[in-house]
C-alpha cells in the first residue's frame, strides 16, 4: 500500500479479469450515463492518474523524473495529448469497473450487517500520480527527488529504526491549500468503506524526518498540524469513522491528539505492558487485537514467551481475555482464529523478502473453527 501508483484509485490486478480480458472488454464498452457520472465526481483525481499511467505505459517506467522532458512536468494540457487518448480512456474505464465492484461488495456486505474497515496509509510513494501531479505538496528537490524521507526511529519492531523511504508531506503547503488534497483522499475512502483505520497516527502529530543519505537513526522529530487537518476533516464530514493505528513509542502529545480528535485507537495484547496473562484490560475507546498483520501470530508469540508446551493453552486464554475486555470492538486474524505458529506470519516490519505470502486453506476453515468464534462471541457478550 506504500508503493501504489495512486492514493484514490484502485488496484485493478484485485479483479476478477485480467488485463487481456478487461482490453477486450475495453473494446466493445459504449459509455453510459452512470459512466460520465462517475468521470465528473472523480474528475480531480482520475485525469491526472489516467494521464499518469498513459504516459508510463509510454516511457515504460513509473518513475516520473526519468520520464522524457515533455513529460515530466505535470500539467493539465498533458491530458488532451493525442498520442494518450486511448490509453487514458482503458485507465478510466478499469477504474469505473473497479469502482462499481467495490460499491457491489460494500452493498452485499452491508445487507449481511457486515461493516467493511479499509485501510488508509499516510505516505504514498515518490513514484505516483500523486507525488507527480502534486509536487508542491511535497519535499522534493528541484528534479523531483526526495530532500526527506518517512521513517521511524529504533522501536519495538526494529532496533535500527525503519526508513521507508516515501517523500514527506510539505504540511505548511499543505495547510495552505486547506488541507484540500487530505480531505480529498479522506472523502474518496469514506465512499467505499464504512470506517477506516489510518496507518501510523501518530505521523499526524510529528513525523520522523530523515534527509536524503542519512539512516534511520539519523532522523528528527518534525511537528505536524494534525489537529487542524482533523477540525478541517471534522468540519466536512462530521464525526470521523477512522480508526488511528497508535502503536509503537506514543507520546503525551499523540495521545493528547487522538483525544482531541474523539478517535478511537488500537490495543494489541501482545503489546500489553506486563504480563497479558495475569490480566489484560486495554484503555477505553479502543479496539483490541490478538495480533495484526505486522506482529507474530498469538500461537508463535505465547511459544516464545510461555513454552511451546504451554502455548495453546496461553493463546486461548488470551483470546478469551481479549474478547472479555471492555474494548469496543475485538479483531482476531484468521491465523489467530486457526491457531497457526508464525509460519501463517502476515509480514515482518522492516524485511522486503517473503512477506504477505500466506494464504488461508479453504479446508481449515471447518465448522469446528465457526462454532469456536461463535461461542467465544456469545461468552463475551459480543454477539
Amino acid at each position: 500500500p506504500y508503493a501504489g501508483l495512486s492514493a484514490f484509485a484502485g488496484n485493478i490486478t484485485l479483479l476478477e479479469d485480467d488485463e487481456a480480458t478487461l482490453r477486450e472488454r475495453f473494446a466493445t464498452f459504449t459509455p453510459g450515463e452512470d459512466y460520465k457520472a462517475f468521470c465528473r465526481e472523480n474528475e480531480h483525481w482520475l485525469t491526472p492518474y489516467a494521464t499518469f499511467t498513459a504516459i508510463a505505459r509510454k516511457e515504460g517506467s513509473t518513475a516520473w523524473q526519468n520520464w522524457s522532458e515533455g513529460y515530466r512536468n505535470y500539467s493539465p494540457t498533458l491530458a488532451e495529448r493525442e498520442e494518450l487518448q486511448e490509453e487514458m480512456a482503458y485507465c478510466r474505464f478499469c477504474q469505473y469497473i473497479f469502482d462499481r465492484r467495490m460499491r457491489e461488495i460494500k452493498a452485499y456486505a452491508a445487507e449481511r450487517g457486515v461493516a467493511l474497515l479499509g485501510d488508509l496509509p499516510i505516505y504514498v510513494s515518490e513514484y505516483s500520480a500523486d507525488v507527480w501531479a502534486h509536487r508542491h505538496l511535497f519535499l522534493l528537490d528541484s528534479d523531483g527527488n526526495k530532500k526527506e524521507l518517512a521513517g521511524v526511529p529504533p522501536d519495538y519492531f526494529s532496533a535500527e529504526g525503519q526508513l521507508w523511504g516515501n517523500p514527506l508531506y510539505d504540511w505548511a503547503a499543505m495547510e495552505k491549500e486547506n488541507f484540500s488534497w487530505w480531505l480529498a483522499r479522506l472523502a474518496r475512502s469514506f465512499s467505499l468503506y464504512d470506517y477506516v483505520r489510518l496507518d501510523h497516527f501518530r505521523g499526524f502529530a510529528a513525523c520522523w524526518s530523515v534527509a536524503a543519505g542519512k539512516t534511520a537513526k539519523e532522523g528528527r522529530w518534525v511537528d505536524v498540524p494534525g489537529r487542524r487537518l482533523f477540525e478541517a476533516a471534522y468540519r466536512t464530514f462530521g464525526p470521523l469513522p477512522i480508526i488511528a493505528e497508535d502503536l509503537g513509542t506514543i507520546t503525551v502529545e499523540v495521545r493528547l491528539l487522538l483525544a482531541q480528535c474523539g478517535l478511537s485507537g488500537m490495543s494489541v495484547v501482545q503489546f500489553y505492558d506486563s504480563d497479558p496473562l495475569l490480566g489484560y484490560e486495554p484503555p477505553r475507546n479502543t479496539l483490541a487485537y490478538t495480533g495484526t498483520h505486522d506482529n507474530e501470530t498469538l500461537l508463535g508469540w505465547c511459544s516464545a514467551r510461555y513454552g511451546e508446551e504451554n502455548a495453546e493453552k496461553a493463546a486461548e486464554a488470551l483470546t478469551e481475555a481479549v474478547y472479555n475486555s471492555r474494548a469496543q470492538v475485538v479483531i482476531t486474524p484468521l491465523q489467530d482464529l486457526l491457531r497457526l505458529d508464525n509460519s501463517a506470519r502476515m509480514n515482518t516490519p522492516g524485511t522486503t523478502i517473503g512477506n504477505w505470502m500466506w494464504q488461508a486453506d479453504a479446508d481449515a476453515l471447518t465448522p469446528d473453527v465457526a462454532a469456536r468464534l461463535h461461542n467465544i462471541t456469545k461468552r463475551s457478550k459480543r454477539s
